[in-house]
């Protein structure tokens, strides 16, 4: 394919397509592993923030404020570079996966609380009235419909998490910027190697969405078939 006088060649990306997999395949696995611990984290900081105690409030405020207001990036390097002058030593994907999942955690705490508090003090009293103890209307009552109207947000912040990843090439880790970029500089095929980079971005961040949309509306219908 030719645009003016560049003429496109593909097959920059047809050969070092098995490298460029692999990179794909870290990537993803990074992306799944701080899924999975953001939402722990973030259920456990979310409740910090909506507690009671001084103490417990105050820890979970002042690690969302930290969070939200410095970089990503130095975070990184302060864990990846600073640590070993300690005499830790960490491999390029535990940084990631710690240092990513400490940075997402504060966002989705935050999407957490958002979603409880959205609930109307209506229903909590109700579930009073019936006699249910507060872990039993967070449980029944309060998460059901908190899950359903944090799914968007959620999504949202897991696909800005997975376009963080590529800032994981500045530790070293090889997940597939890194091997685009390596690519990049060996083939000097700019075009070829970035546009395909961001299709891949955009196919996962589509398929995302999609799976997101779709769990959505089965709790959906599941919540309304139990009211």
């Amino acid at each position: 394919m030719t645009i003016g006088a560049y003429r496109f060649d593909w097959t920059v990306i047809s050969r070092n397509l098995p490298i460029i997999l692999l990179g794909l395949s870290l990537t993803l696995k990074i992306a799944g592993t701080v899924l999975v611990l953001t939402t722990i984290v973030g259920l456990i900081v979310c409740f910090g923030r909506m507690s009671k105690n001084r103490i417990i409030h105050g820890v979970a405020t002042g690690y969302v404020e930290i969070v939200r207001n410095t970089s990503l990036l130095v975070q990184l390097f302060l864990i990846y570079y600073g640590l070993p002058q300690w005499g830790i030593l960490l491999s390029g994907f535990t940084v990631a996966v710690i240092v990513l999942t400490f940075h997402t955690g504060a966002y989705v705490a935050e999407i957490f609380r958002a979603g409880i508090e959205s609930i109307s003090m209506g229903q909590i009293q109700a579930g009073k009235s019936l006699g249910l103890k507060d872990t039993q209307i967070m449980q029944h009552i309060i998460l059901p419909q908190a899950w359903i109207a944090i799914i968007p947000a959620l999504t949202n912040q897991f696909i800005y998490t997975l376009k963080d990843t590529p800032l994981l090439a500045f530790i070293g880790v090889k997940e597939m910027m890194y091997i685009f970029y390596d690519i990049q500089t060996n083939t000097w095929q700019v075009f070829e190697v970035y546009l395909t980079a961001g299709g891949i971005y955009l196919l996962f961040s589509l398929l995302i969405g999609f799976g997101a949309r779709r769990l959505e509306s089965h709790h959906l219908k599941k919540f309304k078939k139990k009211t």
